[in-house]
C-alpha cells in the first residue's frame, strides 16, 4: 500500500526527523511529540489521513536513518536499524526464505487511549511502524516488496502487531 504526499506534508514529515536525528529527542519525547501530532492531525484532518502521514512519516525516518549509517560507513544490520527507531519498545525478528515475520510493540499508540483508524492497521503508530519497516527492507536487502501485512495488532487484543514482509 503507497500514498501520494504533498509538498506541505513532506515538510512536516521532514521536520520531525530532523528534530530527532539533529537535536537527539530523547525516546520518551519523540514518543510524546508523535502522540501529540497523531492527536492535532486527528483532530485536525481525521484518523484516515493521519495513517497516511504516520506511514510516510515512517518511510521518511528510515531513510534518513539508512543514509547517516551509510555515510558513516557504520556496519548496521536490519535489526539494529529498527532498534534505532526511537518508537518501538519491543523487537523480534523471524526469516524464513524470502518472508520476514516482525513482531514490534511501538509506543505511539497506547491501547489506553485508541484512536482507532479502519483498514489492516488499527494506530497511527502501526501505520508507522508499516511505512519504517517498508523502506528498510527495501533499502537493506535492495529489492522490491511483493508485500507487507500487518496480520497482528495489540488493537485487535494481541499483545503486539506483527507484519509479514515478502520480499523479491
Amino acid at each position: 500500500m503507497r500514498f501520494d504526499i504533498t509538498d506541505t506534508e513532506l515538510k512536516i514529515i521532514e521536520g520531525i526527523v530532523t528534530q530527532k536525528l539533529v537535536f537527539g529527542v530523547e525516546t520518551e519525547h519523540l514518543a510524546k511529540t508523535l502522540r501529540q501530532l497523531r492527536d492535532t492531525m486527528v483532530n485536525m484532518y481525521g484518523p484516515t489521513v493521519t495513517a497516511i502521514l504516520f506511514y510516510h512519516l515512517g518511510r521518511v525516518e528510515a531513510e534518513r536513518v539508512f543514509n547517516i549509517a551509510k555515510d558513516l560507513k557504520l556496519n548496521v544490520d536490519f535489526e539494529k536499524l529498527l532498534w534505532i527507531n526511537g518508537s518501538i519498545e519491543k523487537l523480534q525478528i523471524e526469516k524464513e526464505g524470502k518472508l520476514l515475520k516482525i513482531k514490534v510493540i511501538n509506543n505511539i499508540d497506547d491501547t489506553t487511549d485508541m484512536i482507532i483508524i479502519e483498514g489492516e492497521g488499527c494506530g497511527a503508530g502501526c501505520y508507522y511502524i508499516r511505512g519504517y519497516i517498508e523502506k528498510l527492507v527495501e533499502l537493506i536487502y535492495n529489492t522490491n516488496i511483493v508485500y507487507i501485512k500487518e496480520i497482528a495488532c495489540r488493537f485487535r487484543g494481541k499483545d503486539y502487531c506483527q507484519y509479514h514482509v515478502l520480499i523479491r
